[in-house]
């Protein structure tokens, strides 16, 4: 599972979570980092235990690392899964900030399957 932002969104998050204006090309110090790290673990988290609360799956996450080339992120997870099944792609926003982050999950097949299954 991805948690994605572009960097625009990524540091007007961290803006409002260590109340300090970011600039656009400012790199992200390691409290910032942190921060984004543990609200993206956050929501990651919630995000998977609404999808599979009660359905007996027993699937683990980690915690979520700070990737800025996504595109080798994605050629990288291409070689260690398989992507021949389905893509969900989920959208979170936060109107008043102006704040947007995408779930991407990318299920292997034997994933996908026992996923299905016990979501019916």
């Amino acid at each position: 599972m991805y948690f994605l932002f572009t960097r625009k969104d990524a540091l007007r998050l961290v803006e409002m979570l260590v109340g300090e204006r970011m600039r656009l090309t400012l790199s992200l110090n390691r409290i910032e980092s942190s921060a984004l790290s543990e609200i993206a673990n956050i929501l990651t988290g919630s995000y998977w235990y609404a999808m599979t609360d009660r359905k007996a799956l027993n699937w683990r996450i980690t915690v979520p690392t700070i990737v800025e080339d996504v595109g080798k992120i994605l050629t990288l997870s291409n070689r260690v899964y398989d992507f021949t099944s389905m893509v969900f792609l989920t959208d979170i926003t936060v109107p008043q900030n102006n704040v947007r982050g995408h779930f991407l999950l990318l299920p292997r097949q034997e994933a996908l399957t026992k996923l299905l299954t016990n979501l019916e």
